[in-house]
């Protein structure tokens, strides 16, 4: 039975931060981001804007850790993944109406393939023991993140990894953030290359694009450093969830309102 003196704060308490904190952010940036391309524009403020989307950083970190604790306390890791599996596959849809106004789009996959690639290299760094198949496989994940462009890509993959492997080390947690902030931004330097001019230019636009990216991320997503002092506090509860298929369904069916809301504005 779970001690429920304990203090501190439960799983379900993270998982409505976060929740609360998505929501903030995907409505400021699907709906109130549209009023710049509509006749409302006297109603965008930039500074709300970016407040909202500042408060939506908080979001992944929170998942990013919690993805990591379910992969401790499931029964079955691979039911676990087919469901992320699953939930990245229906939510795909939802997610390129939200964000870009298609149906389809290859250009960017949502969060759930990078919190299923996360659990993967959780599980590869589990139960593979030679440290440098360990090392190689997980690399691979990284480089599937960064191909597939998934949201937050191999940096949000890696900071997954990193917080399940010192989810006891506060001082390595804050660490392993700032690493992230640091490879998402080489990441999306690299993959302007890659993917937007094809590798016609690399050497110094390559660094000009990192100090670009790094002055973004420190700007916007260090953010979400404020949800490690919630992480710190959690005290191992699960608490009193809502439904499981709540947390799951609330993600494309939330970007669906959101894309039908986002339409109706631009029209």
């Amino acid at each position: 039975m779970e001690d429920n003196t304990r203090g501190g704060i439960s799983a379900a308490v993270l998982k409505n931060i976060a929740v609360v904190s998505m929501v903030i952010d995907h409505l400021t940036m699907g709906v109130y981001g549209t009023f710049r391309e509509s006749g409302l524009q006297y109603l965008y403020n930039d500074d709300i804007y970016s407040v909202g989307r500042l408060i939506g950083r908080l979001a992944f970190v929170i998942y990013a850790y919690l993805i990591g604790q379910g992969s401790i306390f499931t029964s079955d890791v691979k039911k676990y993944m087919l469901r992320l599996s699953a939930l990245a596959i229906i939510s795909e849809v939802p997610f390129d109406l939200a964000v870009t106004g298609n149906a389809v789009d290859h250009s960017y996959q949502n969060v759930f393939f990078t919190l299923l690639l996360g659990v993967l290299a959780i599980e590869v760094y589990r139960s593979v023991d030679k440290n440098f198949v360990r090392l190689a496989i997980i690399l691979l994940i990284l480089m599937g993140a960064f191909l597939l462009r998934t949201d937050y890509g191999a940096g949000g993959v890696a900071l997954i990894l990193l917080l399940y492997i010192f989810r006891s080390r506060k001082k390595a947690m804050i660490f392993s953030f700032l690493f992230f902030l640091v490879l998402l931004s080489l990441c999306s330097a690299l993959k302007a290359i890659v993917f937007d001019t094809a590798g016609r230019w690399f050497a110094q636009d390559f660094t000009f694009l990192f100090w670009k990216y790094l002055s973004y991320n420190l700007q916007m997503e260090v953010a979400g450093i404020v949800a490690l002092p919630l992480i710190f506090v959690y005290n191992g509860n699960k608490g009193r969830q809502l439904p499981k298929t709540f947390y799951y369904l609330f993600y494309p069916i939330h970007l669906l309102m959101i894309a039908v809301i986002a339409a109706y504005i631009r029209n």
